[in-house]
């Protein structure tokens, strides 16, 4: 790159790459986004559209010795009106919101924001906030209730495309809130799944699921059910399932019998909040950071039922009391699930490794 005959610094080329890829992200991170997002971090938007805007100026400066006609204010104004056309335009609001899980995750995101981020936002954000909620509410297919304390939208939480395990009924990744490491669990539900019925017994659900607090129960941070997909954030117990955790070492194994007694302990704190697991087996009893047992994949029983299923359900029979092949969970069933548990942790291999999924039905 020249100017007038002569290179450009390298300083200068460095300042002009430092520009172009921040252009590009910026770009990657609002395409795509609907209208909720844009007026959400509309301040955040122009903060980083003015960052831009001052380091292009600038660029053209020390390059060019050109000095830049000063439009931002004049752009903001502009963008303001768009913005505010945008908002009052049902057919432009409600674009990509069509179905009953986006409308409803459109109005929660807002309500959250209006709640509980008022300092975030200034008082032409919230007017346009407030007046987003009215244009979408005046023509939505859906019923909305009180803002649920454990909702998280799901800008709130980065976590990693790749899942390190899969289940069932979704996927689990590693992610972080609030610079704080936690797991996602993903759910592989279809938004037409989600309609206002099946919202609010969810909703149902996780108030009982984010209302656990015990030592020996997986600490639960937040959840989005009409996300796409749903999600559940919580604690990361940072030492694994508890068979990978007992093949480790000796000195882990010596800690079987304290770590199952734990998970009793767990157990039992659930059946006191009027809950069983159902889903009991040795992968979902964690061991924590501070090297305490701790249950986690229960509850949310119409979460699995509305999942599409990925792996087949006889991947949890061998740990599944036979009776619930029929019916449903029960404490005395759990307690089943928690003896297989024990022979696995002793033997260091599933229940009835050595048998077909038939034959063990049979058993």
């Amino acid at each position: 790159m020249t100017n007038k005959g002569q290179f450009f610094s390298t300083k200068s080329l460095d300042q002009y790459k430092s520009v172009v890829v921040k252009f590009i992200r910026f770009l990657e991170s609002s395409s795509g986004k609907n209208l909720v997002y844009h007026v959400i971090k509309h301040s955040v938007i122009v903060g980083e559209l003015k960052g831009l805007h001052d380091a292009v100026s600038e660029l053209f400066f020390d390059l060019l010795a050109v000095t830049v006609v000063d439009q931002w204010a004049r752009d903001c104004q502009t963008l303001d009106t768009v913005l505010a056309t945008a908002i009052s335009d049902s057919s432009v609001a409600l674009r990509g919101l069509q179905s009953a899980r986006a409308q409803l995750e459109a109005i929660l995101t807002l309500e959250y924001e209006l709640e509980t981020q008022p300092g975030r936002h200034n008082q032409a954000d919230i007017v346009r906030i407030s007046s987003l909620m009215e244009t979408i509410e005046m023509v939505k297919r859906v019923s909305i209730e009180q803002l649920p304390a454990w909702f998280l939208p799901d800008y709130k939480v980065k976590f990693e495309p790749q899942p390190f395990a899969k289940g069932s009924s979704g996927s689990v990744h590693r992610g972080v809130r609030n610079d704080t490491p936690v797991v996602v669990k993903c759910f592989n539900v279809d938004d037409m799944r989600i309609d206002t019925r099946t919202a609010r017994q969810l909703a149902k659900e996780m108030d009982r699921l984010l209302q656990m607090e015990n030592t020996n129960i997986v600490k639960m941070f937040g959840a989005s059910h009409v996300s796409s997909p749903p999600f559940l954030v919580c604690e990361d117990a940072t030492n694994g399932d508890m068979g990978s955790y007992l093949s480790l070492s000796d000195d882990n194994r010596k800690r079987m019998w304290k770590l199952l007694y734990q998970a009793a302990l767990g157990l039992n704190y659930m059946y006191s909040k009027g809950m069983v697991h159902g889903y009991l087996k040795l992968s979902n009893i964690l061991v924590g950071t501070d090297g305490q047992a701790k249950l986690s994949d229960f509850g949310l029983n119409t979460m699995r039922a509305i999942s599409k299923a990925r792996t087949s359900s006889s991947a949890r029979l061998r740990w599944r009391a036979p009776e619930c092949l029929k019916r449903r969970p029960t404490i005395a069933s759990d307690v089943y699930s928690l003896a297989m548990c024990m022979i696995e942790a002793t033997v260091g291999e599933p229940p009835f490794a050595y048998l077909e999924d038939d034959d063990v039905r049979e058993t």
